[in-house]
């Protein structure tokens, strides 16, 4: 950022200008990640068969799922599921690497991090409409939470006495999206048709900051480096579906699903705040001064960050079975298209200011809040079924891909490793269970989710001007909801 030259040599001018150079590349990138869709499970049924449910009916989750499948919905009623308990870890192997691992004076470190959160999940009230010449109406309007992430990273150098350089970071990021909206579905002979239209409403809360101290070993002088950002943003836009449903006899139905990509921004806000600092002191502590000083705090500050929240395109196709009340299975395939080059989001430049709060117009110590996104297309699966085990109670159960949609390439240039090490290529691997009891006029369902990743991101060596390389990255979601319905 500054062109003022430092008399630190050695590791402690190398690292504190690479660094106090990529922070303000590197902090905001440390947000909203986007990797996959499927991070829990939409439902009470569904949500314990693996979210197969794209040619199945009789849950309301059909208006996420598949709008068609309401059109099978024959009583007025409400389907809540009230909150989910999450429990998710996160580890980034080796996410700093400098020099032999083997060797005492090598700099390593690994980026790991857990964390427990509630959210809420799902409201949908349905009600049929009409019967009339052999077609069935169904209404529905839904509140769902199918997209949130929480993130908690934190990265730490273990102790080596040999290198004399301590580095650390914390980065936090909570993001979730509402979908609001009607449904309409209708059932005709064998065929269902359904139409779902939704306002989109993406919430953004990110905070990162990372600290760096290192010592020349020929002089003794001290280097330390700071970067501390927060970021938060709102979009809102909207997208479509339409579903068809075809019972091909009583117990065999095939099923389709198109939901458009996202169509537009119809608001957008956000506020940027990021601060640097670096500072010099001889090894007698006292600070360096004239013209050999590094010593600097940048502040940077806007509210005109733009959000542009971007779903791609999605088909699914799914088929079930069922058998007389007693048992049901169901698989579906989805197929994300790809998604362009777009800005997550982004900003004005924004300019250092000196101590009398003027800009400081020198392009090295400017900084223009962008994230850049792109995505490729990939294909996921989902298969379940249910059984019911006694009067009244269904045993539940399913596994499902949830494989990563990041465009790897895009990012695996010298120019976007910053950019991609909150943004990992993991493709995760899940399985549901769910227990669920039936009565007169309400259902109850606990479903339990566990889904295992694996996947690799990008290192921090390029912070200090070595060539990046790639990080292993494994994550684990336990996932706890109690959904339930009733007819009114």
């Amino acid at each position: 950022m500054t062109r003022h030259h430092t008399r630190t040599g050695g590791w402690g001018g190398l690292c504190a200008v690479s660094l106090l150079a990529a922070s303000g590349l590197w902090s905001p990138a440390a947000e909203a990640r986007d990797i996959n869709r499927q991070r829990y499970l939409i439902g009470e049924r569904a949500g314990g068969m693996g979210g197969a449910f794209v040619a199945m009916t009789g849950d309301a989750a059909s208006a996420w799922y598949n709008p068609a499948g309401l059109a099978a919905l024959r009583e007025k009623g409400v389907s809540l599921s009230a909150s989910a308990y999450q429990l998710a870890t996160e580890r980034h192997e080796g996410i700093l690497s400098i020099g032999d691992p083997t060797q005492r004076a090598s700099i390593y470190a690994d980026a790991e991090g857990s964390q427990f959160s509630t959210f809420p999940s799902s409201i949908i009230y349905t009600t049929p409409i009409s019967d009339d010449g052999g077609t069935h109406h169904v209404l529905a309007f839904a509140v769902l939470v199918p997209d949130y992430d929480r993130m908690n990273l934190r990265i730490n150098r273990p102790p080596n006495l040999d290198v004399p350089f301590e580095f650390a970071g914390r980065f936090y990021e909570e993001r979730s999206t509402y979908w609001v909206g009607p449904s309409y579905a209708f059932e005709r002979g064998p065929w269902r048709v359904g139409f779902s239209a939704y306002a989109l409403a993406h919430f953004l809360d990110s905070r990162s900051s990372i600290g760096l101290k290192s010592r020349d070993v020929n002089t003794g002088d001290n280097a330390y480096v700071a970067s501390t950002m927060e970021l938060s943003a709102m979009a809102v836009t909207s997208n479509m579906q339409i579903g068809v449903q075809y019972a091909i006899d009583p117990e065999l139905t095939v099923g389709v699903n198109l939901r458009s990509g996202t169509l537009g921004a119809l608001h957008d806000s956000g506020e940027y705040l990021l601060f640097r600092s670096v500072y010099g002191e001889d090894a007698q502590g006292s600070p360096l001064t004239g013209e050999g000083s590094l010593n600097a705090v940048d502040r940077f500050e806007t509210d005109l960050i733009t959000a542009d929240y971007r779903l791609p395109p999605m088909i699914a196709v799914g088929v079930a079975k069922r058998r007389a009340d007693t048992w049901s299975l169901a698989a579906d395939l989805t197929l994300h298209l790809p998604l362009s080059a777009y800005d997550l989001y982004s900003g004005p430049v924004l300019y250092a200011l000196d101590p009398q709060g003027q800009p400081i117009l020198d392009a090295d110590r400017a900084v223009k809040p962008q994230d850049r996104r792109q995505y490729s297309a990939e294909v996921n699966l989902n298969v379940g079924g249910e059984v019911l085990i006694t009067e009244g109670w269904w045993l539940r159960g399913g596994v499902f891909t949830d494989r990563s949609t990041v465009d790897q390439g895009y990012f695996d240039t010298p120019d976007r490793r910053l950019d991609a090490f909150v943004l990992p290529e993991v493709n995760r691997y899940g399985v549901s269970l769910g227990l669920g009891s039936v009565g007169e006029k309400s259902t109850t369902s606990l479903n339990v989710v566990y889904v295992f990743g694996t996947g690799s991101g990008f290192d921090l060596d390029s912070l200090f001007g070595l060539e990046g390389g790639s990080t292993d990255v494994t994550s684990q979601t336990l996932t706890l909801t109690l959904a339930g319905s009733a007819d009114l």
